[in-house]
């Protein structure tokens, strides 16, 4: 959902892959909640020198354009604005993995990492595992999958077609799958409750042998 232009205030609502299946199988929305976030601020154009006073400091901010927003949030929220548990906090969430945020898989099946963060400052019950592309990876754990791919076709890892999918959980094991191919990839984990998050890279080298030929 986003502002179509900074003239008036229209608002541009963009249905997801799952709300889309469920208009198309007549079932309703459901929508109980909404997100904010400040994707897109440049708040270094906050102007304390603008010749018209207080008043306009914002007017660089407020005059910025906004891009129609794609119908993923892993895309275009990655800033979300959140309530605080109580107005006297002085610092946000921060997403805990131990000393580690650079993960390298050597083999298939026997090399695998168990990854359950935690919040500081701020508690979080459950995360999100973000991955751009979990092709190359074999997922395990109490999460639960959602898939914001825009294929339903699944691709061997070799061919190197991303697909997109995020699992909710507290805690992932992630395996990597069979590769000739070294392949790295992105993970994000994000408090659902601090909105707090954290980049993961994945690296997987070749793990099974090549014919020769």
């Amino acid at each position: 959902m986003g502002f179509l232009d900074n003239d008036s205030i229209t608002v541009d609502a963009i249905l997801t892959k799952y709300g889309r299946k469920k208009l198309a199988n007549g079932q309703p929305l459901g929508v109980t909640g909404f997100a904010l976030s400040d994707d897109g601020v440049d708040y270094t154009m906050w102007n304390t020198s603008h010749p018209s006073g207080s008043a306009n400091y914002g007017d660089g901010i407020t005059a910025l354009p906004m891009l129609e927003v794609p119908p993923n949030n892993a895309i275009n929220m990655r800033y979300k604005l959140y309530n605080r548990t109580s107005r006297n906090a002085q610092y946000g969430g921060v997403i805990a993995l131990g000393n580690n945020t650079d993960f390298t898989f050597e083999s298939v099946q026997t090399s695998y990492y168990e990854i359950t963060p935690s919040t500081n400052n701020v508690p979080d019950n459950q995360y999100a595992f973000r991955f751009y592309d979990v092709t190359p990876l074999i997922i395990e754990g109490n999460v639960t999958l959602d898939d914001i791919s825009y294929s339903f076709d699944e691709y061997p890892p070799d061919m190197e077609i991303p697909r997109s999918a995020v699992y909710y959980g507290t805690s992932i094991r992630i395996y990597a799958a069979p590769t000739r191919a070294n392949r790295t990839v992105y993970m994000t984990v994000e408090g659902q409750e601090s909105g707090a998050f954290k980049d993961v890279t994945l690296n997987i080298v070749p793990n099974i042998d090549t014919p020769a030929g």
